[in-house]
């Protein structure tokens, strides 16, 4: 059985990402990895910073919180800051 694509499958620490639209500051590179692409060597940005960056843009409050089946409060997302480079 073959093993699933999932990436890179190695140095998942380190992606590239564009961004286009929106009003935002484009035309440019934040943050630097090391030689081998491996780890982030400056400025490191989150998965959750993408999304609060996305939520910004769309005027989404990213504190909002929604009740689940159990009637817990479940916020649409945890952590996270906008990319002020982009903003």
């Amino acid at each position: 059985m073959s093993k699933p694509i999932s990436g890179r499958e190695h140095w998942p620490q380190c992606n590239s990402i564009l961004f286009t639209g929106g009003g935002l500051k484009i035309g440019q590179v934040i943050g630097a990895s090391d030689a081998k692409a491996a780890f982030p060597k400056e400025r490191p940005i989150t998965p959750e910073d993408v999304i609060s960056t996305v939520y910004h843009v769309l005027g989404v409050d990213q504190n909002i919180e929604y009740m689940n089946d159990a009637k817990r409060p479940v916020k649409i997302l945890n952590n996270g800051t906008p990319i002020r480079e982009l903003l």
